[in-house]
């Protein structure tokens, strides 16, 4: 399940994956982020996934407050971790009340990345 910026928003992750089951609840299958202190956000598959089972998940980063995040995919009471961002993983930037934040890969936090 790679990890990329979105092309067209620098602000976007984008989780992409496949799910070859024949059929799941609208909204089941998601990625669940959680910032170790008890809050969490859900991105769920958008109708929009690809018949041959192809998905590609949008997590805005600008709607996250700041810290550290985890993540897993989820389906029902499955789920499996969120792969590690790649190394070369740029930080995603923008202005959030005139100033400026950003998202980027923790390199010895395990699997998280900081906001």
């Amino acid at each position: 399940m790679p990890l990329i910026l979105a092309s067209d928003a620098p602000t976007v992750l984008e989780f992409a994956g496949r799910c070859t089951l024949a059929a799941f609840p609208d909204g089941a299958l998601a990625v669940h982020l959680e910032d170790g202190r008890g809050g969490s956000a859900v991105f769920p598959v958008g109708t929009a996934s690809q018949s041959d089972g192809d998905f590609v998940i949008r997590v805005p980063v600008t709607e996250l407050p700041a810290g550290l995040r985890t993540g897993q995919l989820r389906l029902g009471p499955w789920s499996s971790g969120l792969p590690p961002a790649p190394r070369n993983l740029a930080p995603a930037k923008w202005r959030h009340r005139g100033l400026p934040w950003y998202a980027k890969p923790v390199t010895n936090e395990g699997e998280t990345f900081a906001l």
